[in-house]
């Protein structure tokens, strides 16, 4: 509903009622004709345009121009007005509605966020952060508070991106017209939020001033005020005879003098004289659907590219862009790929798998991608992922799955990007809050070298325990010779050599079994997972838990149904490799395809995965703005009875 429209539904005419705005020393009324203000003031007997020219500092060609049928000197009562000068037209920096500004902005430090990851996301420098935060150059924590923005920006700034964090009260139509935008300018940079988890203390990117309006111009014949008379009220004048006698609507009669009602005789009226002009009027064409929730619904789902349900026959483009489509990883991957697709296609859609190679020039690839136009891609590129994929996810609104870049960091500030290998710091994190959540009440025994400042995982393990509750022995020998005597304690082997990692292994089983009144825990190194098969009875022998990102246990049921479809397609057995890259195609496909498919291709509501075999997959968004990890962290249980746990800690 309009403004006008609201109105008109109270009962109330469409009058305009007089305000008053400062003008030299005094304050005047104010009055809108037309769609133009003008100040008001009643003459005082015998003034002349010169002395309120001079009083009130107007221009006098402009005044007398507005008032040309106005004698001067001047009757006492007579109405003389003057163009009011928009703000916006005064030269001022404050904008329009410059009340409504964004406050200052903190952000929730998560688990395995760091300084570097926020200034990221948030494209603050590093330096800046630490002015901000003093205290953050010592390190930050899971629930601490930071200041990303120190100061109050005004909603029209689009220099930098600007953050807003949504308050109690607000709603997308509401904030679109606060920033001068669209809900699906907000939606398109926000691909995280959704009329569902719309909610006070979310954050959200706010999209550049104007951003997604559609702006219309036409000429048009409108009445134009270009100039003013007085008329004197006779005995027997109504509004009705006044604006007979002058040619002028009741309407604006009464505008052009504040909305008044009642007529005195003698009384000094002012006239406005309209002439027919030409105006070329600009519209800002508003999309009716933002103002209801089923609107909105239909907006995110064009934002998204939502395949609607009741699609006869929906259909699903998958591209596999491959790094190298001679190199092993890369072929073994398509293959467990295309294993998945076989097991999952299904007659009530149709699914399309094409393959790439990611040797092409990039305006090559691109086009080809283009021509083909993807419902989503996954790349196999180990490092260096080409930063074009970027751009491409970004234009097009199509999900890219990262599957072995670890240290790719786009999905931070890329809506459409997704890393499937949970990152380190996130990885580092969650594993030793884990580990701590269950031992905190052991001794940490660091076995090994001394800590490297690079290896985050033991200064973070370091970290949470204290010096005080830890012990180092920097060989196996030492710890063999420590009277335990009693209490519990969790080995961490700070070694990496398969030999150096047996010795210390079978060390810590021959402790156990040694020492009968004392707990002792053992937990390894996350690149000791190699040596699963190698090694597994000197692991089972200690009770050993291994870190991990994924675990493929090639003995369990779920893998030898994976074994067994893989030869019927491609008449070979999978390459040995770890990860075991045919088994991350074939999981992707199991997770992705349907996943897609039950949601029209809205990736904000995929669910955790059931029925992976190597990895499961759990997407988050980090911020509304940012891209998707996949967070998943396991220990990995080599039992003393010989079986295998891999236990989902996240």
């Amino acid at each position: 509903m309009t403004h006008k429209e609201f109105i008109s539904s109270l009962g109330i005419g469409l009058i305009a009622f007089t305000s008053f705005a400062q003008s030299g020393k005094m304050k005047l009324p104010v009055v809108d004709v037309h769609g133009k203000q003008y100040y008001v003031y009643e003459a005082k007997k015998n003034q002349t345009f010169f002395n309120i020219a001079n009083d009130f500092k107007w221009d006098l060609e402009e005044l007398m121009r507005i008032n040309s049928k106005v004698l001067s000197p001047m009757a006492k009562g007579t109405k003389i007005y003057y163009p009011c000068v928009p703000e916006r037209e005064k030269g001022t920096d404050t904008p329009l509605d410059s009340e409504e500004f964004i406050e200052p902005l903190t952000h929730l430090v998560k688990k395995g966020e760091t300084v570097y990851s926020i200034s990221l996301m948030y494209k603050i420098p590093i330096e800046k952060l630490y002015s901000m935060n003093p205290g953050s150059r010592a390190g930050i924590k899971a629930g601490e508070l930071l200041k990303v923005k120190d100061t109050a920006i005004a909603p029209t700034s689009n220099e930098n991106p600007e953050f807003y964090e949504i308050k109690r009260g607000d709603t997308l139509y509401q904030l679109a017209r606060t920033f001068n935008t669209t809900v699906a300018a907000i939606l398109n940079n926000n691909p995280g939020i959704s009329e569902d988890n719309f909610r006070a203390g979310e954050r959200l990117k706010v999209p550049r001033y104007g951003e997604g309006l559609k702006i219309e111009t036409s000429v048009v014949e409108e009445p134009t005020v270009v100039g003013f008379s007085s008329y004197k009220v006779e005995k027997k004048d109504t509004w009705d005879s006044i604006a007979e006698k002058t040619g002028v609507s009741v309407e604006d009669l009464k505008n052009a003098n504040g909305g008044k009602n009642n007529l005195k005789s003698n009384q000094i009226i002012g006239v406005p004289e309209l002439a027919l002009d030409s105006v070329t009027k600009t519209v800002i064409t508003e999309d009716p659907r933002e103002l209801t929730l089923t609107g909105v619904s239909e907006i995110y789902g064009d934002v998204h590219k939502i395949v609607s349900s009741k699609d006869s026959m929906m259909e699903m483009r998958v591209g596999i862009v491959m790094f190298d489509p001679t190199s092993k990883k890369d072929l073994d991957f398509t293959r467990g790929f295309l294993t998945g697709v076989n097991k999952v296609k299904n007659s009530s859609y149709r699914l399309n798998v094409k393959v790439f190679d990611g040797r092409k020039s990039h305006d090559a690839l691109i086009d080809s991608l283009g021509s083909y136009n993807p419902s989503i891609i996954f790349t196999t590129y180990e490092k260096n992922t080409p930063e074009f994929f970027a751009d491409y996810a970004l234009v097009s609104r199509v999900p890219v799955i990262n599957t072995f870049d670890l240290k790719d960091e786009t999905f931070m500030t890329n809506p459409y990007f997704v890393n499937i290998l949970t990152p380190s710091n996130y990885f580092n994190d969650e594993v030793v809050n884990t580990l701590y959540n269950r031992y905190q009440d052991s001794k940490l025994v660091v076995v090994g070298a001394e800590n490297d400042s690079n290896d985050m995982l033991l200064s973070i393990l370091e970290n949470k325990w204290g010096d005080s509750k830890i012990l180092r022995f920097t060989s196996v020998e030492a710890l063999e010779e420590f009277p335990f005597g009693s209490g519990s304690y969790l080995v961490f082997g700070n070694v990496s050599k398969k030999d150096d990692i047996s010795n210390l292994v079978e060390s810590v089983g021959k402790l156990k079994e040694d020492n009968m009144n004392v707990t002792i825990n053992i937990v390894g190194r996350p690149s000791w997972i190699v040596y699963d098969e190698s090694l597994k009875d000197t692991f089972h022998k200690a009770d050993l838990y291994i870190p991990a990102r994924f675990y493929y246990d090639k003995g369990s049921e779920d893998a030898k149904q994976f074994i067994s479809e893989y030869h019927q397609l491609f008449n070979m057995t999978p390459a040995k490799s770890f990860p075991m890259y045919s088994t991350m195609g074939y999981d992707e496909a199991l997770y992705f395809i349907p996943s897609w498919v039950s949601t029209g291709g809205d990736i904000n509501n995929f669910k955790q995965s059931n029925s992976t075999v190597q990895s499961d997959f759990d997407l988050i968004r980090l911020e509304n703005w940012s891209g998707m990890m996949n967070p998943m962290v396991y220990l990995v249980r080599f039992t003393p009875y010989g079986t295998i746990e891999k236990q989902k800690v996240k």
